[in-house]
């Protein structure tokens, strides 16, 4: 998606003949948009779950598009009505599909600071000079009073601001604060894991036919492996379950449904862990009654979470146990374990690959970041700059769609 965005601002939607089409650049957006869909709805996603994540996709297409139109206001000749006709054509385009699917007030909901941008750079250029800042403020009331003012700056960039696009007393210290312009990213919606309504419930007998299907075809592919790929290794084998019993989860109960009693009688069978057929239990792609056991034991572990949570006996015990490092969701970039001097090194070497990040990323997101702090220095001591921090302004000068170059 990261690397689809830009084609909605550059994307020219209207033809040679002057009929509305659908660019290249939009096309890529929505071709993962689609495929996020496909994804949800073939491994059956629970609803909630999927409605917040199509929510945070919205989020993110907001945020980014928005912060890279406040960084392209830098280059000269980047606000004009025409591009902002051919913008505010390309998010129809992309409005008119999410409407579709079914999903158009939530992405209404979250494109409110992007659409009023760009209503502002569609807005005739006549008609701009003409207004008001308190005017301009309620029309365009989606952007903060830092946003507006950045806009109209970059608007009529090298020439003197009309009058009456000075701030009011009440926004004339808001319309200053650089910081506000771009967006954060840390306002995201958040994932809330829904309670019930579950296709597979542990504890309750399992009637859901696509889920007879989907183990008929894991009994399927086991039967294929090759046998020289399916040796067992009866010492890993030993160690990984020593107990047979002790790698079903105890549980789960399989409903015998008539209509699919043949194929839960194959899942069931015997064949899966047979001594006599090794070849069909066990191979190079790893032991399945150990990765079976292992996945039960991180249930159990997961269920722990809301046995224990009202509980006062052993509760550091049993915290211990729930708080499974490979059951707990972290971002992929978070260092786990890492010392201090590593995590500095790291830090050392990405800002001196900082400026070929930018370069390759197709955004092209510009700006000036933190490269260190001195130590004991007047920056150091006020606890205020860390690296990687971004610089907006510089004695209340915007350095907004700037770049440093050596």
């Amino acid at each position: 998606m990261y690397s689809a965005l830009p084609g909605l601002l550059d994307g020219n939607p209207f033809s040679e003949s002057g009929q509305l089409r659908v660019p290249d650049g939009l096309g890529g957006i929505l071709e993962v948009l689609k495929e996020a869909l496909k994804l949800l709805t073939a491994f059956q996603v629970h609803p909630d779950i999927s409605l917040q994540l199509c929510a945070y996709l919205f989020f993110f297409i907001n945020a980014s598009l928005f912060n890279a139109l406040m960084e392209r206001g830098s280059v000269a000749g980047f606000y004009q009505w025409s591009r902002g006709v051919q913008i505010r054509a390309n998010l129809d385009l992309l409005m008119d599909w999410i409407q579709g699917i079914g999903l158009g007030d939530l992405a209404n909901e979250f494109f409110q600071k992007l659409s009023a941008a760009v209503n502002l750079l569609a807005t005739p250029k006549e008609t701009l000079l003409q207004a008001s800042w308190a005017s301009l403020r309620t029309e365009f009331s989606a952007l903060n009073a830092a946003q507006l003012h950045h806009m109209l700056s970059e608007y009529n960039s090298g020439k003197a601001c009309p009058a009456g696009w000075t701030p009011t007393l009440n926004d004339a210290e808001l319309a200053v604060r650089t910081a506000d312009i771009l967006e954060s990213f840390d306002s995201h919606p958040p994932l809330i894991l829904p309670s019930s309504t579950f296709h597979l419930e542990l504890g309750k007998p399992v009637v859901e036919p696509a889920l007879f299907e989907q183990l008929g075809h894991l009994q399927e592919f086991i039967r294929r492996l090759p046998r020289s790929e399916t040796q067992a290794e009866p010492d890993v084998e030993e160690q990984a379950t020593p107990d047979s019993q002790s790698t079903t989860s105890p549980s789960v109960t399989v409903f015998q449904d008539p209509a699919h009693q043949e194929v839960s009688d194959l899942v069931t069978s015997s064949d899966l862990a047979s001594p006599a057929e090794p070849s069909q239990a066990q191979g190079s792609h790893g032991d399945l009654r150990s990765c079976e056991a292992v996945l039960t034991q991180k249930l159990k572990n997961l269920e722990l979470q809301n046995t224990f949570q009202g509980g006062q006996v052993d509760m550091g015990y049993h915290k211990s146990l729930a708080l499974d490092p490979s059951c707990l969701l972290t971002p992929p970039n978070t260092p786990q374990g890492m010392e201090l001097s590593e995590l500095e090194a790291d830090l050392r070497e990405g800002a001196l690959q900082q400026k070929k990040v930018f370069q390759k990323t197709q955004l092209r997101m510009s700006g000036i970041y933190v490269k260190s702090v001195v130590p004991d220095s007047p920056a150091a001591r006020c606890r205020k700059l860390r690296t990687g921090d971004r610089i907006l302004a510089v004695n209340g000068i915007s350095v907004v769609g700037m770049e440093y170059n050596l």
